[in-house]
């Protein structure tokens, strides 16, 4: 529903990874135990045309002056797949820039942990009772609102608000446009 919104908004959505090919929003057997909540998979299931996209850039190939936005999409083996240096560094030389970043689900904690959160507040998922531990731990102010913009910075807590994520993108993108 975030690709969406921005398509229907005139923007083009480039998908980056980890690694080149298909990107999947199920979880691989490995990573089976990184969604304990049952609506990972289901929500997946559910919205097959959603479950994978093709990968475009790998994070190491992307400059963050090549885009308007840099989103991360959370779900099963976010933290394990795009918690890394070279994620946290197309992130900060976003927020350098000035190109507006955020994150979906799990993946606020990934801003949170580049340190890209610090004074901010920021929301995210949170079904393993665990987020207020990590955006303390960064200096993040938790919001429980399903969407919130604070400077340059979106965040979301889950499937739930990705038509919401993805409008508020929008809106970011065009006021800096403006």
């Amino acid at each position: 529903h975030t690709r969406r919104e921005l398509e229907t908004a005139g923007f083009t959505v480039q998908v980056a990874s980890n690694a080149a090919g298909t990107a999947s929003s199920l979880p691989g057997p490995e990573h089976a135990a990184d969604c304990d909540d049952p609506r990972c998979t289901t929500i997946a299931r559910r919205y097959p045309e959603f479950a994978s996209a093709a990968v475009d850039v790998t994070v190491p190939q992307a400059h963050a002056a090549d885009y308007q936005g840099i989103f991360i999409i959370g779900g099963p083996g976010a933290l394990h797949h795009l918690n890394n240096a070279d994620t946290h560094a197309l992130l900060t030389a976003a927020r350098d820039a000035g190109v507006a970043i955020g994150a979906i689900c799990i993946s606020p904690r990934i801003l949170a942990q580049a340190g890209l959160l610090v004074g901010k507040t920021a929301t995210g998922w949170d079904g393993d009772s665990r987020l207020d531990t990590v955006f303390a731990e960064y200096g993040v102010t938790r919001s429980n609102s399903p969407v919130v913009t604070c400077d340059n910075v979106i965040t979301a807590d889950g499937p739930a608000a990705a038509e919401a994520f993805g409008k508020a993108i929008v809106a970011l993108l065009q006021q800096q446009a403006s």
